[in-house]
């Protein structure tokens, strides 16, 4: 077999093996039906008591005006929050990028994620302009409807 002429390949799970492929399971870990559905338990569990921690927090932050007439401290503890989410967001995104490729991934995950950010952010903006208008819109129908506009077209005060 050897001087045939022909080359034989031989594919082994073990290092230097003759080919048996006899898989060494001591060296694996045995993981379980029960122990994979125990983890996808702890993890769910895990993620609902975070999302409900972000529920109440968010809730009380958007509150405090409420509660406390002191609508600036919301302000300021909104535009906080959403920084640091910002910042651990870009951090995410290196740290994954740098397992993934190194300094150039994490250069292109932080790219990304800015990239993705800024969409968002002009798409919310855009919403709140057209928002504005269309208010600003029926503030104006309404004053023509009550008689109001006389206050700037052409009214008493108007031109004087």
């Amino acid at each position: 077999m050897a001087n045939d002429g022909k080359i034989y390949i031989t594919i082994s799970d073990t290092r230097g093996g003759k080919g048996a492929g006899v898989s060494n399971d001591s060296d694996k870990k045995s993981d379980t039906k029960e122990n994979t559905a125990l983890k996808f338990a702890r993890h769910k569990f895990f993620n609902f008591v975070e999302n409900e921690a972000r529920t109440i927090a968010n809730y009380s932050i958007s509150n405090i005006g409420n509660f406390t007439g002191d609508y600036m401290a919301q302000y300021e503890i909104q535009a906080s929050i959403e920084m640091i989410s910002f910042a651990v967001d870009l951090g995410m995104a290196a740290a994954t990028g740098a397992k993934i490729g190194g300094g150039i991934g994490a250069a292109v995950a932080v790219g990304v994620e800015l990239t993705a950010k800024g969409i968002s952010k002009a798409l919310s903006i855009n919403s709140e302009i057209f928002e504005y208008k269309k208010i600003n819109r029926n503030i104006d129908i309404m004053r023509e409807r009550l008689g109001l506009e006389g206050l700037t077209n052409g009214g008493r005060t108007g031109g004087y």
